[in-house]
């Protein structure tokens, strides 16, 4: 699995985190997506490599 990927989902994640923690201090009712690549979707929970089996 390239460590670009893992990079980018970490950002994707953390910038996810923060705004889900503005929004719900701010009390809006918004809702908040994280959406990412289908290729790096599936290279992360679909392919040989499964994220669930690197994160154990």
């Amino acid at each position: 699995m390239r460590e670009s990927i893992i990079a980018d989902l970490e950002q994707a994640l953390g910038q996810y985190t923060l705004y889900y923690d503005i929004l719900k201090r701010t009390e809006s009712e918004i809702q908040l997506y994280l959406a990412i690549p289908l290729n790096a979707f599936t290279e992360l929970f679909e392919g040989e490599k499964k994220w669930s089996d690197i994160a154990r």
